[in-house]
């Protein structure tokens, strides 16, 4: 692959080593990107995973349990709102 981007380069008018470089200089474009899009996919995935997880547990949670929690805090930072 190096040496076909050396090729074009060349073709260009590019010549010698400013050739090869340039050939590196795209070919390492390439990986970035391509590294890029790899982070994000993992990234999807491994978000899809919490959620998948966690989305059950909300629906665990009791009605009850979550309106004693809100009555608590409200007690507890009732100062506050005045």
């Amino acid at each position: 692959m190096q040496t076909q981007m050396k090729g074009l380069l060349a073709g260009s008018g590019v010549t010698g080593d400013a050739a090869l470089q340039g050939s590196y200089s795209v070919i390492a474009g390439l990986i970035a990107r391509q590294s890029f899009m790899n982070a994000l996919s993992d990234t999807f995935v491994v978000s899809a995973a919490i959620i998948a997880f966690v989305l059950p547990l909300m629906f665990l949670l009791s009605k009850k349990r979550v309106e004693q929690e809100r009555k608590r805090q409200q007690a507890r930072y009732a100062h506050m709102m005045q």
